[in-house]
């Protein structure tokens, strides 16, 4: 199976549904080619699994095009994702955190890359091949009754994740997921409690506000107590913003704050796999996946949620493999003396955009903000570093989309180290 690596997609494009492990069916718009003369539709959106002789990688937010004729694997994306792509006089690679995990040569003056996978109708077990057999019983689809917002920050929609196990080392044990219905801009903002809801939410609101010169009209969540309580009715009286709530055991009424949570949380999971951070950090991590998920543009308007909701962009190269090792400079806050610059190894953990400076976590497990980076091309020793992930941990999320009904437990995981 081939695959043809284009710098200029905007997303990574397959025609074969069958190689999806994870697929949506919608109708979801369309996309041009390169001379804009055809108009292919966008028939959905997953995850796929490609193997070769690195290993396996794995893809999410994958468009389903039928009617294309080449599969594309989008650089833009890739390099969003913490890949390097790498290009020689007739070959090329991509790697992740120094390592090369696909190697592809030109066919044809086209970029090309092969990989072995099976499709996933042939690898069914035997709970799939149930629901087939009884004609992909399930819930009806819910079709929103609201249209989308005509404008940024009109509109917000808003969940709650968790409880997380571990806790982070800051205490957080869920986060919100604030989700813009305009531009599709969405924050992941950690809490060490439900309770603290109001007070985050409410300080997220207050500074975009002074940012933009006007509040949201609506916000839409679900009926928790974390949402429907006196601290935010009276903030929402007192900036006149319209509360709506979904229905009652109908989570789909929220769907699009749902849909960004498992989007970040597969991100997260990803990043906590590939980088063998300490699950710690996953406070750290979810806002990164937030901000990365933030650049990928709109197939409609070409344009990034970042760029519509903030009105500005963030170069490329900004964005760096999440768990890379740096060496790092840090002047304290409280301190313009040079003779206070401290130094040190670490790894990256996140970001902070506003600064355009990156979160490192350092050998003694404190996290900082510095500009000052040179990262490291050296692998890291992970028996020496108490930043990393050892043995068999995974991350627990508990699933609240339906906790009046049931108060099972997801696990996101496990994440093994290398060995």
């Amino acid at each position: 199976m081939n695959f043809v690596l284009d710098s200029g997609s905007s997303a990574h494009m397959i025609s074969n549904s069958n190689l999806f492990f994870s697929i949506k069916h919608k109708e979801e718009g369309i996309v041009r080619t390169s001379s804009g003369a055809e108009a292919l539709k966008i028939m959905g959106t997953g995850s796929i699994k490609l193997s070769n002789q690195y290993g396996d990688i794995f893809l999410h937010n994958v468009l389903y095009v039928p009617d294309i004729s080449v599969n594309l694997l989008s650089v833009r994306c890739l390099v969003l994702e913490g890949y390097q792509v790498c290009f020689e006089m007739n070959s090329f690679n991509i790697k992740k955190n120094n390592s090369v995990c696909m190697s592809g040569r030109y066919i044809n003056n086209l970029p090309t890359l092969m990989f072995s996978n099976l499709t996933h109708d042939a690898l069914l077990n035997s709970a799939e091949l149930l629901h087939k057999a009884l004609g992909h019983v399930t819930r009806g689809s819910f079709h929103t009754r609201h249209s989308k917002a005509s404008k940024p920050f009109e509109e917000i929609h808003l969940d709650v994740v968790g409880p997380i196990t571990p806790s982070s080392r800051e205490g957080d044990r869920y986060f919100l997921t604030v989700v813009d219905s305009c531009t599709r801009y969405c924050s992941a903002l950690p809490l060490k409690n439900k309770s603290d809801v109001g007070s985050v939410l409410t300080q997220a609101l207050d500074l975009e506000a002074k940012r933009l010169g006007y509040y949201p009209s609506v916000i839409h969540s679900d009926r928790g107590t974390e949402f429907i309580n006196a601290y935010l009715l009276e903030f929402c009286n007192k900036n006149r913003i319209r509360t709506r709530y979904s229905d009652a055991y109908t989570p789909q009424q929220n769907g699009l704050a749902e849909r960004f949570n498992r989007t970040i949380i597969e991100s997260a999971r990803a990043i906590l796999k590939d980088s063998n951070l300490s699950l710690h950090y996953w406070n750290e991590i979810i806002k990164a996946s937030a901000l990365t998920l933030n650049q990928i543009p709109s197939h409609r308007s070409k344009k990034s949620p970042f760029e519509l909701f903030k009105n500005r962009t963030l170069p490329l190269n900004y964005f760096k493999p999440i768990g890379i090792r740096v060496s790092y400079l840090y002047l304290p806050d409280n301190s313009n003396s040079k003779l206070a610059q401290i130094g040190g190894l670490g790894h990256v953990v996140g970001y902070n955009e506003e600064l355009r400076s990156y979160r490192v976590a350092t050998e003694s497990g404190k996290v900082i903000n510095s500009k000052h980076l040179t990262f490291l091309n050296f692998p890291t020793s992970k028996a020496d570093d108490s930043n990393l992930n050892i043995g068999d941990d995974f991350l627990e999320i508990a699933d609240n989309s339906n906790e009046k009904k049931d108060s099972s437990e997801a696990k996101i995981g496990p994440l093994k180290s290398n060995p």
